[in-house]
């Protein structure tokens, strides 16, 4: 992004084959960015979808433009988990969070982060979140760090992912 905060980043381990996706069409300054990414495993295909949203942006035009990304690579039996800095308050649950689960809802993603991450002098909010749509997604925690006024959201979800590089043993 050409503007100061925010952003989005994926980092894949290199011996993990993916395909990356496409989604500048979606991204709008100030308002969504996003990022994604897809491997296949025994068949499955996940998709990983990282997405900021800024909070001075237009809240109708975020959800218009994330609807309209997760549509773009949707495929009913595809997992997908989509990640990031909402911006949007699931601890303290209010409007805009019940109206980003309702364009979610579509997609089957469901909210797996259920404890604050982040913690200011006078608030306590859940705007980081892990969303997927498929059973048993996985462990999720959050951590502490000394580098951001966020916690880190850590996600982790086994699968056999096929590599590009198996190591010799």
């Amino acid at each position: 992004s050409q503007y100061k905060g925010g952003g989005t980043a994926l980092y894949i381990r290199k011996t993990v084959s993916t395909k990356s996706i496409d989604l500048t069409n979606f991204c709008v300054g100030k308002q969504i960015e996003l990022c994604a990414s897809q491997f296949k495993d025994n068949g499955i295909t996940t998709i990983i979808i990282v997405c900021y949203r800024s909070p001075s942006g237009d809240i109708k035009v975020f959800y218009d433009k994330l609807g309209q990304a997760i549509h773009s690579v949707y495929q009913p039996y595809h997992h997908i988990i989509l990640c990031g800095d909402f911006n949007i308050d699931y601890y303290n649950q209010g409007t805009e969070s019940g109206n980003l689960n309702s364009v979610l809802s579509e997609f089957n993603l469901s909210p797996s982060v259920g404890w604050p991450t982040r913690i200011g002098r006078s608030s306590v909010t859940t705007i980081d979140q892990i969303f997927t749509n498929f059973e048993d997604s996985g462990t999720s925690c959050a951590l502490e760090n000394n580098m951001s006024h966020h916690r880190t959201v850590f996600f982790e979800f086994h699968q056999n992912i096929s590599t590009k590089n198996k190591p010799n043993t």
